[in-house]
C-alpha cells in the first residue's frame, strides 16, 4: 500500500512540475496573442500543471489495476483516454481545446469575485496620447458603432454594443515605443477577464499610438499598405484613425487609435477612410 503511494504521488507531481515549468519558460518568450487566463497565465499553468498531473496519476492506476487485474484497470483506460483528447488541438483552425475553453470558464468566474475596476491616474512619463484629455469621438467599425471618451489622465471609458465600460490605459512595458496600451504586454499582468460578458466579449485590447511623419504624401502611403481586406477604419480631419474588430473566439474587442502627425502637427487636411469620426466639438 505504502509502495503505491509513493508511486502514485511521483506520478502526478513528475508531470506536474514539468508542466508548469515548460509553460513558465514559454512565457518568459511568449509575446501577446489577445488571450489572457487561458494562455500563459499564472492561473493556467497551474491548471495545466495538474491536469498533466492527473494524466500521470491516472496511468500509475492504470498499470498497478493491470498488475492486479481489477476493474480499475478498464475505467483508468477510459480517464485517461478522456483527459489526453481535452487537451488536443486542431492544428488546421487552431481553435481551443476542451481543456482551454474549461479554464477561461474557470478564469471568467474567479474574475468575478473581483471585477476590474479602472482608474483615473495622469499619462505616465514620456508618452504622448492620441486622444485629447477629456475628448470624446464616435465612429463606425467593422464591429459597429463605438464611442470612446478620455478622462483627464489614462482613463478610456468605450460604449459598443449597447454597454458602456472602461480601462486605464498604461505606457507599452515592451520599453521601445511610448505607445498607451490595454493590458500591458508584461504576461505578470495576465490573467485577466476585464469585462463583464456582454455578446461573448469579457476583454479589450486597446492600443493608442502616434505616428509623425515628413509629409502627408508620406503618411497616405502608410496608410495604404496597413489597410486590412475586409477591416473598416474611420478617420478625422485632422488626422485620427479609429479601427476595432471583435475576436469572439478570444472573447476581445481589439481597438486601435492612431494620431497621424507631420512634423508634429496636426495635418491640415486628412482624407476620410471607409467611414467618418463624430468628434465631440463637433
Amino acid at each position: 500500500m505504502k509502495k503505491r503511494l509513493i508511486w502514485s504521488l511521483i506520478s502526478f507531481s513528475v508531470p506536474c512540475l514539468a508542466s508548469i515549468a515548460y509553460h513558465f519558460e514559454v512565457r518568459s518568450i511568449a509575446v501577446n496573442s489577445l488571450y489572457a487566463f487561458d494562455e500563459f497565465g499564472t492561473g493556467w499553468i497551474i491548471l495545466k500543471g495538474f491536469y498533466y498531473g492527473a494524466v500521470g496519476l491516472a496511468i500509475c492506476i492504470l498499470v498497478f489495476s493491470l498488475i492486479s487485474r481489477s476493474i480499475l484497470s478498464l475505467i483508468s483506460a477510459l480517464v485517461i483516454t478522456g483527459l489526453s483528447y481535452a487537451d488536443v488541438r486542431d492544428s488546421s483552425t487552431g481553435e481551443h481545446t476542451r481543456f482551454d475553453k474549461f479554464s477561461c470558464f474557470v478564469g471568467y468566474i474567479i474574475s468575478q469575485l473581483a471585477p476590474y475596476q479602472a482608474h483615473d491616474p495622469p499619462i505616465p512619463a514620456g508618452c504622448v496620447p492620441a486622444m485629447t484629455p477629456g475628448g470624446a469621438l464616435a465612429a463606425r467599425t467593422s464591429c459597429g458603432m463605438i464611442r470612446i471618451s478620455a478622462g483627464a489622465g489614462v482613463l478610456r471609458t468605450i460604449t459598443w454594443s449597447g454597454e458602456t465600460r472602461s480601462i486605464a490605459v498604461s505606457k507599452e512595458c515592451s520599453g521601445l515605443s511610448n505607445n498607451l496600451v490595454f493590458p500591458e504586454l508584461c504576461r505578470e499582468n495576465f490573467p485577466g477577464y476585464w469585462w463583464r460578458d456582454v455578446n461573448g466579449i469579457k476583454r479589450c485590447n486597446y492600443r493608442e499610438i502616434v505616428c509623425d511623419f515628413t509629409t502627408l504624401e508620406e503618411s497616405l502611403a502608410w496608410l495604404k499598405s496597413t489597410q486590412g481586406k475586409g477591416s473598416i477604419r474611420a478617420s478625422s480631419k485632422n488626422g485620427l484613425i479609429l479601427s476595432a474588430t471583435a475576436f469572439t473566439d478570444y472573447e476581445t474587442l481589439a481597438i486601435t487609435l492612431t494620431r497621424v502627425t507631420v512634423h508634429g502637427e496636426h495635418p491640415s487636411k486628412f482624407p476620410t477612410l471607409d467611414s467618418a469620426i463624430s468628434m465631440a466639438s463637433d
